[in-house]
């Protein structure tokens, strides 16, 4: 019987096995509606000769590439070294689009039109990889809320994405898309690694991206006394909690832009919403696997009883050994709560986890999507 999804994980940087790999996938998946592959080491930093020697074999599937650091699936994880993962699955097609401008908020701007012009209608989720260059001119997918069903990651090469449409057709780019029409909307998590150093203070006044005041007390006076017991301050994280989840601790891991001393101010990539509240924060292992853990188990009780067909697994490349000091930790807890269920992913130069406007840049975080038949 065919199956509704299947995953692969191949080591090395031989182009014609990965196209045997994609070539049995093909086969093996009934009416197969789209596929993701994600690859590194070399096959990443030969992605435009990969995709155009793979593509024959993909047999008309839509396919979207990334490159990452690492890849992963349900059989392990491959870091800092060539491989690739992905998966198949069953469905209608998913149309893919792929842009190349050397202008960022361009080129975003033009892959968003695409995805919105294609899900509007029936409001369907949408994947998106872009290059390391456009990460902050990924807010720009917001657009009135439209963008509340995308998520993706952040493409460790530029170009770093890449599309074979349903005739074949290869295109490389920086910025790239999936809309997923032909499978049920996905259940996604976000995981952050890190811990908040003390509790977060609402923003209490900024100017964009400038943030002037915490609780009223100077925003760099607070930075620098919650952060006085970490040796090194480079390390410390913006944690941002958006208002209806201060209670429930759940925070986005941003960046800090730099600091402004006349001023007193903390500098963030990006402009935060009303009500939010900003904390500070360092990376930390236990935490990392306590969040993944619970946010995969939460994850699998919001299916309700449905049945999980794969998933798409999408971390942070200062997470793996790095963090954790051994290999396979998160694929460890996703076969946990997913056992037997087709998973692929990628280590990410940054996270785009979905928000209630529309994907936000994060860091240091893990993002977990499982599709699943309707229960």
């Amino acid at each position: 019987m065919a199956a509704p999804a299947q995953s692969f994980l191949v080591s090395g940087n031989a182009s014609s096995r990965l196209a045997r790999e994609l070539s049995k996938l093909a086969r093996s998946v009934e009416r197969p509606g789209g596929a993701v592959v994600f690859l590194s080491g070399d096959f990443a930093e030969q992605l435009p000769e990969v995709a155009r020697e793979v593509a024959p074999s993909l047999q008309g599937i839509p396919t979207l590439f990334a490159t990452g650091a690492g890849v992963l699936s349900d059989a392990g994880e491959l870091e800092a070294q060539s491989g690739a993962s992905g998966v198949v699955w069953r469905g209608k097609p998913s149309p893919v689009f792929c842009v190349d401008d050397e202008d960022a908020e361009a080129c975003i701007d033009a892959l968003a039109g695409q995805v919105f012009d294609h899900a509007a209608r029936a409001d369907h989720p949408s994947l998106v990889f872009v290059g390391p260059q456009l990460s902050e001119a990924t807010q720009r997918l917001h657009r009135d809320g439209r963008g509340r069903n995308i998520f993706g990651a952040g493409a460790v090469h530029s170009p770093g994405v890449a599309t074979v449409d349903g005739d074949g057709r290869v295109r490389v780019g920086s910025a790239a898309a999936m809309v997923l029409s032909g499978v049920h909307s996905p259940k996604v998590h976000a995981a952050p690694a890190c811990r908040v150093l003390d509790a977060p203070q609402p923003v209490t006044l900024s100017r964009g991206p400038l943030i002037l005041e915490l609780g009223g007390e100077p925003a760099l006076d607070y930075l620098g006394r919650v952060a006085e017991s970490i040796a090194d301050a480079s390390l410390v994280l913006a944690a941002v909690f958006e208002s209806d989840h201060i209670q429930s601790g759940k925070f986005t891991v941003k960046p800090i832009r730099g600091v402004d001393p006349s001023r007193g101010a903390v500098v963030l990539p990006e402009a935060l919403a009303d009500g939010a509240a900003l904390g500070f924060a360092v990376r930390d292992a236990a935490m990392a696997r306590d969040e993944l853990t619970r946010s995969a188990f939460s994850l699998k009780r919001e299916l309700a009883g449905a049945m999980p067909l794969f998933g798409l697994h999408l971390t942070c490349a200062g997470r793996g050994v790095g963090l954790y000091g051994n290999p396979d930790v998160e694929i460890g807890v996703m076969r946990r709560a997913f056992p037997g269920v087709p998973l692929a992913g990628m280590m990410s130069a940054f996270e785009l986890p979905p928000g209630p406007e529309g994907p936000t840049l994060a860091l240091y975080t893990a993002v977990t999507a499982m599709f699943a038949t309707p229960s």
